[in-house]
């Protein structure tokens, strides 16, 4: 009895730390079988805890930036800079896939071989071009969008975007093709743990995958092969928990040839 009630002091101990670590902590706890008797108590503490990151993270807004907000001039905090940044990549992957200009094909190239063929261009040079339009849209609000930003422990993400200089906030978004071998594993590998923890990101970030057919792209664990840039998107959104669905944003650009 004694035992069970350090143990539950313990748990209550990281129910009620607001920090990421605790966070993390609790999740790999409820991941242990050996923990299964525990689960309920830990599940508990777990959605305490996550009520108290989001109370010690809560700033009230000044009345300048609340109208700032509503009128969709400048983000007043991570949270708005990454669903302004979210609904402005939506804009272009719209234009990409349906404008009479074909701006698809800017992410193609060819192969030279026995005779020309198509070919998805680098990430690098999508993301280059994604880039280009992403500034045009940004730069008027006063939104810097740069390549490769640097991050903690010399990580750097393929686009960095931030408002308001050293006392601002930024977002990360982490770029992937179709058809990248750390596809499925790059969001809880890459931009949650290099990213999304900077200070100045709030735990929000955006995962934005180039779709160009799905021919090659290795599946996902269930092992159904996908037909669409949607159905990707949808599938990506099921890998994240209910706390992370909140703050991470996934977008898949649709550049496949018709």
């Amino acid at each position: 009895m004694h035992t069970a009630d350090l143990m539950r002091s313990f748990i209550n101990k990281l129910g009620g730390n607001p920090g990421e670590t605790a966070t993390r902590e609790l999740e790999r706890l409820l991941a242990l079988p050996s923990l299964a008797q525990w689960h309920n108590v830990l599940r508990g503490a777990l959605h305490d805890q996550r009520i108290a990151r989001r109370k010690a993270a809560f700033r009230r807004l000044g009345v300048e930036e609340v109208s700032l907000t509503l009128a969709n001039l400048q983000p007043a905090s991570a949270a708005d800079l990454a669903a302004l940044t979210f609904d402005h990549l939506r804009d272009i992957a719209k234009n990409i896939r349906h404008d009479n200009t074909n701006d698809y094909r800017q992410y193609w190239g060819y192969a030279e071989g026995d005779k020309k063929k198509d070919e998805p261009k680098s990430e690098s040079d999508c993301r280059d071009a994604l880039l280009s339009d992403l500034k045009i849209h940004l730069g008027p609000l006063g939104i810097d969008a740069q390549r490769e930003r640097n991050y903690a422990d010399n990580k750097r993400a393929d686009i960095g975007i931030s408002f308001g200089g050293t006392n601002g906030f930024n977002i990360s978004i982490e770029i992937k093709q179709d058809l990248s071998p750390d596809l499925w594993s790059a969001i809880h590998e890459q931009l949650i743990p290099r990213y999304v923890r900077d200070p100045g990101a709030d735990g929000h970030g955006i995962y934005l995958v180039f779709w160009f057919g799905g021919k090659g792209m290795k599946p996902p664990l269930d092992g159904k092969k996908l037909h669409s840039a949607s159905e990707l998107e949808e599938r990506l959104r099921q890998t994240l928990t209910l706390e992370e669905s909140h703050r991470i944003q996934i977008c898949v650009i649709d550049c496949a040839l018709p």
